[in-house]
């Protein structure tokens, strides 16, 4: 397993690499680290799939979380539900490595690329509630509420929406979680970049983000 693009890791956060090897060891409880360098390449492979295709479907339902680092503005933003059913999907776990554009295709110019992290103790939460039994979900797990895909979006998409749909997730923006304008500004400013500075359309973009009904006061946020 190779652990992604980037040997820092930000604070709070593991990377998936690790993730990936803590539930090898919960699906092989009786395996030690000994055992595993003893297994025969094919059964090797099956356990690395068998626990990867696990990962995905915790991924997939939303009970686990990976991030990855935006190209736009560097902060950390979650991967889509959607994408673990992709084939790609067995890749990227197994090298940490996350394509937001896809890989780059040959004699093309370098696309952008990362590792994945998760929340420290996500995984822990999530496999001791699968063991036992508890009812709903542990605390430390984030909303099951699956991440918009962006996966029906154009091939090219500029860097003004990309920055929207980064904040949107980040705030956890819906109808009934509205975050006050200068809140989505000073977010949106802090990944404005190298991009032409236009206070128009830095509150242009804010309002746009929040629903119709917030506009001009008519929705408090909660």
């Amino acid at each position: 397993m190779r652990d992604g693009t980037n040997t820092f890791t930000p604070p709070g956060h593991e990377t998936m690499a690790n993730v990936l090897g803590k539930a090898l060891s919960h699906l092989n409880p009786s395996m030690t680290d000994a055992d595993f360098t003893e297994l025969s390449e094919a059964d090797g492979n099956a356990k690395l799939m068998e626990c990867l295709h696990f990962l995905r479907g915790l991924l997939f339902e939303g009970k686990l979380i990976a991030l990855y680092v935006s190209p736009f503005g560097g902060g950390l933003s979650p991967i889509s539900n959607d994408f673990w059913l992709k084939d790609e999907a067995d890749q990227a776990l197994a090298f940490n490595e996350y394509w937001p554009f896809g890989q780059t295709p040959m004699f093309r110019e370098e696309r952008p690329r990362s590792a994945m992290y998760a929340k420290a103790g996500e995984i822990e939460a999530v496999l001791k509630a699968l063991t036992e039994g508890e009812p709903g979900e542990p605390e430390q797990l984030a909303s099951a509420e699956p991440v918009p895909s962006t996966d029906a979006l154009p091939a090219y998409v500029s860097p003004y929406i990309r920055i929207m749909l980064d904040i949107s997730r980040k705030l956890d923006i819906s109808p009934t979680n509205q975050p006050k304008l200068d809140v989505i500004i000073a977010e949106i400013e802090s990944r404005w970049g190298e991009l032409p500075q236009s206070k128009r359309l830095l509150e242009a973009m804010a309002t746009m983000v929040r629903s119709p009904e917030s506009q001009g006061g008519r929705r408090k946020p909660e």
